[in-house]
């Protein structure tokens, strides 16, 4: 579910996923949509690169990148 956020195309839609995981999950895991929350300011910036910068930035398989 969380991949589903971090890959989504803009900030707004990954802003979407974001509360539509936490109304799924808030119950069981509310630390882990509370820290999106809290750090979205930082996270959303990332929306800003390139498909392939982004590629880049959240791999750590040095073949995918």
């Amino acid at each position: 579910d969380l991949k589903n956020i971090y890959k989504s195309i803009t900030a707004e839609e990954a802003s979407i996923k974001q509360i539509r995981f936490a109304d799924k999950c808030d119950n069981k895991y509310p630390t882990i949509s509370r820290l999106w929350r809290n750090n979205w300011g930082n996270i959303a910036t990332l929306f800003a690169y390139s498909d392939e910068m982004m590629k880049v930035i959240y791999t750590t398989n040095a073949i995918e990148s």
